[in-house]
């Protein structure tokens, strides 16, 4: 990959027949895209681009906009979640989550961050799903990469240590969940040697009739899931994350 000037890069404009949930969300990112400009020193701000369900053109009447500004300097970190925090009501849903230039090289987060919850350690390799939005688009072969094995023990880990117990403490939506298990089939799939679809409809409809990436699609396009749904599915997706573990252990 290789850098670009400093520019608009608005990708959207190619697509077609866009819904209302899109075009809120194209609004959404324009004005955070201005008010990051406008906020952070364009000698400290490297990039921006966006990830997840926008990009993919997946978004559900409750999907955020992850929209991840890149800077050269660990200070602006905190002042990019400060803006986010106070300025959240002005271009929702979109959200900013920042990085580091120096995190993405140690694949670790600034430890002075001033945000709590489970964040999971940065990878180059996961910019190959993204879209620039504005500045200079990251070269890839700079920075190290973890491989596909030790991020599939990574997520399979977190499953257990943290997204099981907040989920099961109501601190995490069964709508969240489902956006893990989507990104552990897409490793899943990788250890098996096969090419994963990055469209979540895409990678369940290719996966196996009884594979949990199928209840997941299902469940997160069902609007009010009932309390047996969510029991059933949590019941499913412990006995498949038992399974991973054995294979795991051989990769």
């Amino acid at each position: 990959m290789f850098c670009i000037s400093m520019t608009h890069y608005d990708f959207w404009k190619d697509w077609k027949r866009t819904s209302k949930i899109e075009q809120n969300a194209i609004r959404a990112v324009e004005k955070a895209r201005q008010l990051l400009i406008k906020s952070i020193p364009k000698n400290k701000l490297v990039a921006i681009y966006i990830k997840g369900s926008f990009v993919r053109r997946e978004m559900l009447p409750t999907s955020d906009v992850d929209m991840v500004p890149i800077v050269n300097d660990n200070r602006y970190l905190n002042k990019i979640i400060t803006l986010d925090k106070e300025n959240r009501k002005l271009y929702s849903p979109a959200e900013l989550l920042p990085l580091s230039l120096w995190e993405i090289k140690n694949q670790k987060r600034y430890p002075h961050r001033d945000e709590t919850g489970p964040k999971g350690a940065p990878s180059i390799d996961q910019f190959t799903t993204h879209k620039l939005i504005w500045g200079k688009e990251l070269d890839v072969s700079k920075y190290p990469s973890r491989t596909k094995s030790g991020r599939f023990k990574g997520l399979l880990s977190a499953f257990n240590t943290t997204f099981l117990p907040l989920y099961e403490q109501k601190q995490l939506g069964v709508k969240e969940l489902t956006k893990q298990i989507f990104w552990l089939t897409d490793l899943e799939q990788h250890i098996d040697g096969k090419k994963p679809s990055h469209k979540w409809k895409e990678l369940a409809r290719a996966s196996p009739k009884k594979h949990i990436v199928r209840d997941a699609w299902k469940l997160r396009n069902t609007v009010k899931p009932t309390e047996q749904q969510k029991m059933k599915f949590l019941r499913k997706l412990k006995a498949h994350l038992k399974t991973l573990e054995l294979k795991a252990k051989s990769c």
